[in-house]
């Protein structure tokens, strides 16, 4: 694990040299806002896809607080076109084409008692 001033990594590692690290993540565990929050982006490394999808939707177990939310941008062309502020554990319907998906999670939560905090995510892509 990684403690950070902003984010704690846990289960950061890695593949290659098969230790722990601050810049190169792979199966992330957890991501939680600490300290006092203010919005966040986490975003995947570039996924290939089926080409065009018609339909998708992330799911994850997450934990807001006060006027904290959780929101998902998604690519489908490598970061060209995006469709943003999706719902979570919603089948979301607004797509492009394209084989290259990325996915930048919103992490919202401004001040004092307001957090956002996401885990075990993934995406469904529907055909």
């Amino acid at each position: 694990p990684f403690s950070g001033t902003t984010l704690d990594w846990i289960g950061a590692m890695d593949a290659a040299a098969g230790t722990d690290v601050t810049n190169y993540v792979e199966g992330v565990t957890k991501i939680t806002i600490i300290s006092t929050p203010t919005n966040k982006i986490v975003q995947t490394n570039v996924q290939t896809i089926t080409a065009n999808p018609t339909a998708h939707q992330l799911y994850c177990h997450n934990a807001i607080a006060g006027s904290g939310t959780i929101t998902y941008n998604i690519s489908f062309d490598n970061g060209n076109t995006w469709i943003t502020d999706q719902a979570l554990n919603t089948k979301n319907t607004s797509v492009h084409n394209g084989t290259q998906m990325i996915i930048k999670l919103n992490l919202n939560g401004i001040g004092s008692g307001n957090t956002a905090e996401a885990e075990d995510y993934a995406m469904m892509l529907f055909y």
